[in-house]
């Protein structure tokens, strides 16, 4: 069941005890792909709300005991993904690869949808989830061994940042529009590398970190810029000291292009603003020029490549929604 435009509440409320498993396995589907569910006859409820920030999804789950099991990757994806895991009530036990751990209120752990792993959850239990492509973060499967199953320290540091950030994040998801999701994106995208560098290791000389933590300083870069209309592959090389292609590079290390990226990123503070009740005062024309899109048309052709309809389709759906 869909509730807003960037929000997605799924729940077994009100299906038959026969079904009720079932149809929790194929909503979990939605955030972990193929995997197993388990559970006793009397598991009645399970909730699940998904908020998608870029190439975020982040999640909280609230059901009775059951056991999920991956065991093997999903024909149907794309890419595979890595998923963060933070009990907001109860404990969750995981294993995978080498690791079995039991994981308590507030702790940070992780499994790699790309191998098989289990989650168990002893007893009821509300949990607050991220899962992002290994791309986004530089990392390829082989680079999260060190991480699976292993909790990260919560009391303090890092990881007490990334299970509060997580928690309320997760919890706030039906809370939040569009336009105040979007700036929390990059924030939680922030939290989760410094996450993964502690665990990981800082950069190191020239190699694939120090080209993953570069492409971040540049993309920190040009979001701050999106409205200038100027900001352009060409000139993030040029302000960066490096040659276009090695630019070009660097994206594509992460399945990307440096065009593709500034106008993914230039589309989805337009929607934003689209979305908006407090900016229906202004064009759409003015919204893309805001953004760095150029005239209305343009930004029209890229909108509906990018989401299917035109932005004013989209604000007379959004309103249609705030009035029901």
């Amino acid at each position: 069941m869909k509730s807003a435009t960037s929000v997605e509440i799924y729940t077994t409320t009100g299906t038959p005890p026969w079904r009720r498993t079932e149809l929790w396995r194929e909503h979990l589907h939605k955030i972990c792909g193929v995997l197993d569910v388990a559970a006793e006859p009397e598991f009645s409820r399970g909730t699940l709300v998904i908020g998608r920030l870029g190439a975020m999804q982040i999640a909280l789950i609230s059901a009775d005991a059951h056991t999920v099991r991956k065991t093997r990757r999903d024909p149907g994806d794309a890419e595979s993904h890595v998923h963060l895991m933070v009990p907001a009530d109860g404990t969750v036990r995981i294993r995978q690869d080498d690791h079995d751990s039991s994981v308590g209120r507030g702790e940070v752990a992780s499994v790699d949808g790309s191998r098989p792993y289990t989650v168990d959850s002893e007893g009821s239990m509300r949990l607050a989830a991220v899962r992002f492509p290994h791309r986004a973060m530089g990392l390829t499967p082989r680079d999260t061994r060190p991480l699976t199953a292993a909790p990260w320290s919560s009391p303090r540091g890092v990881g007490a940042v990334a299970s509060a950030l997580i928690t309320e994040l997760a919890g706030q998801l039906t809370e939040l529009s569009v336009a105040e999701l979007v700036p929390l994106g990059a924030t939680l995208d922030g939290v989760v590398r410094s996450l993964l560098a502690e665990r990981l290791g800082p950069p190191v000389g020239a190699g694939a970190t120090g080209r993953r933590e570069l492409l971040l300083e540049i993309k920190n870069y040009a979001r701050e810029r999106l409205s200038d209309p100027n900001v352009s592959p060409r000139t993030l090389a040029a302000e960066h000291n490096i040659s276009l292609r090695y630019l070009q590079q660097l994206f594509a290390d992460q399945g990307e292009t440096p065009a593709r990226w500034l106008r993914g990123e230039r589309l989805e503070r337009c929607h934003a603003a689209l979305s908006n009740p407090r900016l229906d005062h202004l064009t759409v024309a003015a919204i893309g020029a805001n953004w760095g899109l150029g005239d209305g048309s343009q930004m029209g052709r890229l909108f509906r490549r990018a989401y299917g309809v035109v932005p004013s389709e989209l604000r007379r759906r959004d309103a249609g929604l705030a009035v029901a």
